[in-house]
């Protein structure tokens, strides 16, 4: 669950992987997992959500991914991404570091 996903993490770094598609209905949606190192050393990936969205611009994708981790993560964590390839994608990784926080 989220709640064990961000009890491990405590307040080290993790990373997130993001990834946005249409289900069959054509709905976008943004899927996301965290990234993140035990207190083993071992590797985790663990998935963190679905969110439905309206469009795929790099404020509203920033907006959704903020609302999701808001339950005790922040975006200041975040020491790393993963993008699926994809124009969208890849300028929004570009573009979010310049949007206001």
């Amino acid at each position: 669950t989220r709640k064990k996903i961000i009890e491990k993490l405590g307040e080290e770094s993790y990373a997130i992987l993001a990834d946005e598609s249409s289900d069959i209905s054509h709905k976008e949606q943004l899927t996301l997992r965290s990234r993140y190192v035990d207190k083993l050393g071992r590797p985790c990936e663990r998935h963190f959500g679905v969110i439905p969205i309206d469009d795929t611009r790099s404020l509203s994708l920033k907006e959704a991914i903020e609302a999701l981790l808001s339950h005790c993560l922040t975006m200041a964590q975040i020491r790393g991404k993963v993008v699926k390839e994809n124009t969208d994608c890849v300028t929004f990784f570009d573009q979010i570091s310049l949007l206001p926080n």
